[in-house]
């Protein structure tokens, strides 16, 4: 029952990227069973003969700890199964069922994230995780987050917290960066990205963070102001500007990026939109 575990880079497999994915060999009385690794290197980057990556390898640091961890893993797997006196085969060491952590950079899992937001329609939460997203690589001086989601820890918050105050910004800012830095890695915690007890949130709180502000309400007299406002004599920009204000605040204060998405199968039932205000009747044929 003994078994051999090993990495090999599939040379005979070329992705559409041109590069060559990362396979887990499991081999057992003469036959292997392989396994994607969902990573792949470019040939000139990969020593086919002793199955490592080479120096000039940009992200050798974290395909050396994808290796380690999954041959770990599957070794432990071995173990358990010989202390158990059960019987495996390497077929069912790579289909057994259970949870197990998927390669992904934060990179990756953001971009994609990102682009699944998009498809769906929502716009504006996909704008606040890009947003994210350019923090942390500004943040990571301008280069990839080619880093796994366990790189983010405690420490990795403190210092991130620490390069954004000295930014300049205030506690309002980092608690919107946090959140949803916090809310990302939750997401990879259910996508399987990584580990549970991996979570710096737990340890690292954002309750921290003084996010009191002064109430900068307008009244609804000013908000009347604005919206019976006559902007007809006014440039298109101005007019632009105060009708899309005005509609936000009539729609339950929809977000400008939403209106600016707006479509006319968006509106269902209405031919069309009529803004009233105090000196004339507009009507905006959809």
């Amino acid at each position: 029952m003994d078994a051999t575990i090993s990495v090999i880079c599939y040379k005979s497999k070329i992705l559409a990227n041109g590069e060559h994915p990362l396979m887990l060999r499991i081999a057992q009385n003469g036959k292997s069973t392989y396994k994607s690794l969902k990573i792949s290197v470019a040939a000139k980057h990969w020593d086919f003969e002793r199955n490592v990556p080479k120096p000039n390898n940009p992200n050798k640091g974290l395909i050396q700890k994808i290796i380690l961890k999954t041959k770990l893993d599957y070794q432990q797997k071995i173990l358990e199964k010989k202390a158990n006196s059960e019987e495996f085969t390497a077929s069912s060491l790579i289909n057994e069922q259970k949870e197990e952590i998927k390669a992904k950079t934060v990179e990756e899992f953001y971009l994609s994230l990102i682009e699944n937001l998009k498809q769906k329609g929502r716009i504006g939460n996909s704008y606040a995780y890009l947003n994210s997203y350019n923090t942390l690589r500004n943040f990571n001086h301008g280069k990839k987050l080619n880093y796994t989601f366990s790189h983010i820890d405690v420490t990795f918050c403190r210092k991130f917290e620490d390069w954004m105050r000295n930014k300049g910004n205030k506690d309002t800012t980092l608690s919107y960066q946090f959140r949803t830095l916090r809310a990302t890695y939750n997401k990879a915690i259910e996508a399987k990205i990584v580990a549970r007890e991996k979570n710096p949130f737990i340890e690292y709180k954002l309750s921290h963070f003084n996010t009191k502000t002064i109430k900068r309400a307008l009244s609804k007299n000013d908000i009347l102001k604005i919206i019976n406002a006559d902007c007809t004599n006014q440039n298109k920009l101005r007019q632009l500007t105060h009708n899309s204000c005005s509609f936000s605040y009539l729609c339950g204060r929809i977000s400008l990026v939403d209106i600016a998405n707006l479509t006319r199968q968006n509106i269902v039932g209405m031919p069309m939109i009529e803004l009233i205000n105090a000196s004339q009747l507009t009507i905006l044929r959809l």
